[in-house]
């Protein structure tokens, strides 16, 4: 069993052209649809860079408005939308150290890369998305929720992955589609 530690070091965005190193981030507590994910590496995208630059301006750091129950929101502790600081990096590989009772699609032990654009979950001008109103993985640990990373109609935005490749190459992979989507 891997032991959680309280705080951890992490990466976030705290306003316009403002990011700090938190060397004591509170590490999240998992409730009963939660899931704990270890971060083994994560990628730093342009997309972070205009992030950082329109902070709360930009479409997916506002408020979830559809796709969840809205009250549901003040009990994810990765929320993060508007003003609130965020730590970004949408592009990581993870690990599951720790499930809520509730979960049922994934177990400790899977190993995930992040899909981080949330489809489901509407703002007012786009989506909800892991590492824009929802904590990213540019720190140690990383609680997501299960009604986040799975939409009502069952699509999965954790996607297992093996335990071959590196965590650098299957951290390239979201990038990596990216440029193939673009050219196809």
């Amino acid at each position: 069993m891997t032991q959680i530690p309280s705080t951890q070091y992490a990466i976030q965005i705290v306003g316009k052209e403002e990011f700090v190193l938190n060397p004591a981030k509170p590490v999240d507590p998992v409730g009963p649809t939660q899931i704990m994910l270890k971060v083994e590496a994560c990628g730093i995208c342009f997309s972070d860079t205009k992030l950082l630059h329109q902070f709360d301006s930009h479409p997916r750091k506002s408020d979830v408005v559809a796709g969840i129950d809205l009250d549901a929101l003040k009990d994810i502790p990765s929320y993060h939308p508007n003003q609130e600081a965020v730590t970004p990096g949408h592009e990581p590989v993870v690990r599951v150290v720790q499930v809520g009772q509730a979960v049922t699609h994934f177990k400790v032990g899977d190993r995930l890369l992040v899909q981080a654009d949330w489809k489901h979950l509407r703002t007012a001008k786009s989506n909800g998305a892991f590492g824009y109103n929802f904590d990213g993985a540019l720190e140690e640990y990383v609680v997501v929720d299960e009604r986040c990373v799975v939409s009502p109609d069952g699509e999965e935005f954790l996607i297992h992955v093996s335990e071959g490749p590196s965590a650098a190459a299957v951290g390239l992979i979201e990038p990596w589609a990216t440029v193939e989507g673009s050219y196809a």
